[in-house]
């Protein structure tokens, strides 16, 4: 009976040192996933960071670019209104890059 009793005993110490083990693996592991983690929230702080920049910087892009489109829209209708001598017949004819220098 008593020799029962010394193998259960030693089956449970090996049990719970193999779960001791374990445990101490378990923490290691979840300790480097934990880290893991925190590099990649850091990591994606950062290029959400670069995406708002980058945002920005197309959103000037896109107003300097259409102020340029009006400016030169706008420059384009005043050398049209300013060669024509007869409004009626400028509405009428198309914008052409040489029209600056046509004469009507």
């Amino acid at each position: 009976m008593y020799e029962q009793l010394d193998i259960s005993i030693q089956d449970l110490e090996r049990a719970n040192h193999r779960l001791a083990l374990e445990h101490s693996a378990d923490k290691k592991h979840i300790k480097s996933l934990t880290a893991t983690i925190e590099t990649l929230e850091l990591k994606c702080e950062e290029l959400q960071g670069t995406i708002d920049d980058l945002n920005l910087q197309l959103n000037t892009y896109k107003r300097k670019a259409l102020k340029s489109s009006d400016s030169i829209t706008s420059r384009t209708v005043n050398r049209r209104k300013s060669n024509c001598e007869d409004e009626a017949n400028c509405h009428n004819r198309p914008i052409s890059p040489d029209s600056s220098t046509q004469g009507t």
